[in-house]
């Protein structure tokens, strides 16, 4: 495939440039199962199952059960064609037909590899069903945010609170696929859109969220003041009644800028949140500072230009493939 002869060096430079400069702890941590004690933590348990419900062969991971996993070393003085044909012996004795393609034509030796039943494109299930016809709609919705209509608005957070502990950092960048900042933190989005339309311990339950993962103690005072004034909403109290007293309860900056988001719901979304252009970038705010999609464009652009140029030897691969098989 035209890579270096090390599969370790290969497989370095490919993940060097793909994740430079992104923070990768969090992901890195929900990959590895590592000791039986780690594998035991929450973080952990998605991997745990995969292997423990048969969607990981767990020969795959050095022929030991899930529990006693290891680092897969089973590439350890193969170059990259070696490998290759290790790995198609392996699915192979598990009953799996991998669909192999040459996508060298992106600009780096490359191949994009599918296993049927391993690397699904989509997990089966009614919940997988149900995020995904849930998704498709709020991708589409967010993308005007936050002009949005109530119907729009209902959407975003529904889905929020569906994803709220399956996702890390932050679900509006996953969903949407940009790099967008902490103003769209998706704690902050669901709780100014239940604040608006009156659904008070919704919106308190993400503001104390947001209250508990704070570091800076004014950005915590604030949601805790918040967390206050909702609770004193959610038991029925109105709006002058609650406000009075939390000035009572924190500082008058903070109260004043509880009075203000509180004051006219119909638009608290667009005060707080910048208008998004999505695609036209040269007039959003976020364009090239707290948003990649840009980036992103011009990489999705050159593959699908490189796509249509494909000019490697696919009869070439299919050869090699057979004869590992």
């Amino acid at each position: 495939m035209k890579a270096h002869p090390s599969f370790a060096v290969a497989m370095e430079r490919t993940l060097t440039e793909a994740l430079q400069g992104r923070n990768t702890e969090l992901f890195a941590n929900s990959c590895n199962l590592g000791t039986i004690e780690e594998s035991a933590g929450y973080i952990n348990i998605p991997n745990v199952c995969k292997l423990g419900n048969g969607i990981y062969p767990y020969t795959m991971f050095g022929g030991k059960p899930a529990w006693e996993h290891k680092p897969w070393t089973r590439w350890e003085g193969l170059d990259n064609k070696g490998f290759l044909a290790e790995m198609v012996r392996v699915l192979k004795a598990e009953g799996l037909h991998p669909m192999f393609r040459d996508t060298s034509f992106l600009g780096f030796p490359s191949c994009f590899i599918i296993v049927p039943y391993f690397s699904d494109i989509f997990p089966g299930g009614k919940m997988a069903h149900r995020e995904i016809k849930t998704l498709l709609p709020v991708v589409i919705s967010w993308d005007g945010f936050p002009d949005l209509s109530d119907e729009e608005e209902q959407r975003i957070l529904k889905f929020i609170r569906f994803k709220e502990y399956s996702i890390l950092e932050n679900q509006i960048a996953f969903l949407t696929g940009r790099q967008l900042s902490d103003t769209f933190n998706s704690f902050k989005v669901a709780a100014f859109i239940a604040l608006k339309h009156g659904k008070y311990e919704v919106s308190r339950h993400f503001f104390d969220s947001m209250a508990q993962l704070a570091e800076d103690e004014k950005e915590k005072l604030y949601y805790r003041a918040m967390c206050r004034y909702l609770k004193l909403r959610g038991q029925g109290a109105e709006h002058d009644m609650a406000l009075q007293a939390v000035k009572g309860f924190t500082t008058e900056e903070i109260a004043e800028i509880i009075e203000k988001d509180t004051s006219d719901l119909s638009t608290v979304l667009k005060r707080k949140f910048p208008k998004l252009h999505c695609y036209d970038c040269k007039a959003c705010p976020l364009a090239g500072t707290d948003c990649t999609y840009p980036d992103t464009r011009e990489i999705l652009v050159k593959v699908a230009r490189a796509m249509k140029e494909e000019n490697v030897d696919q009869d070439k691969l299919l050869e090699e493939l057979i004869k590992m098989w």
